[in-house]
């Protein structure tokens, strides 16, 4: 009897475990509340008068998933994988950092801000760059 009383007592506390680890992972939102769906970044030539003035438009959408509001920074870098094939890439910056952006539970929400760069490249440039990193950094 006594041994029919542990193995019982083993699978009981099997099945707590295997519970709390299911609740572990099924509220793993909790540990990653937000989901960066894309990153983008758009160079254009402005003004055909100043060509070495560029536009660069930063572009993201960000899901919050938590139950909190979530204060962050989008910290955007270039794909080293895209020198080697894309000809613009020496106008966009090594890191662009974003400022704070709020957003409310389950909230969805895009992400697009504008900067302007001086280059050397006189070239009239309407271009996209998706081989961007987009990574965020919570602000308490």
């Amino acid at each position: 009897m006594g041994r029919a009383k542990k193995s019982k007592r083993f699978i009981f506390y099997l099945i707590i475990i295997i519970l709390f680890l299911a609740y572990k992972i099924i509220n793993v939102r909790d540990y990653l509340p937000l989901n960066l769906d894309y990153a983008t970044i758009k160079i254009e030539t402005p003004d055909a008068n100043n060509p070495t003035k560029k536009l660069l438009t930063y572009k993201t959408q960000a899901i919050n998933k938590s139950k909190e509001t979530v204060k962050l920074k989008y910290h955007f870098t270039k794909d080293k994988d895209a020198e080697n094939w894309y000809p613009y890439y020496n106008i966009i910056p090594d890191e662009y950092v974003s400022e704070t952006v709020i957003l409310n539970p389950d909230e969805i929400k895009e992400y697009i801000t504008q900067l302007t760069v001086k280059s050397n490249d006189e070239r009239l440039i309407t271009s996209l760059l998706s081989e961007v990193k987009v990574q965020y950094e919570i602000i308490q």
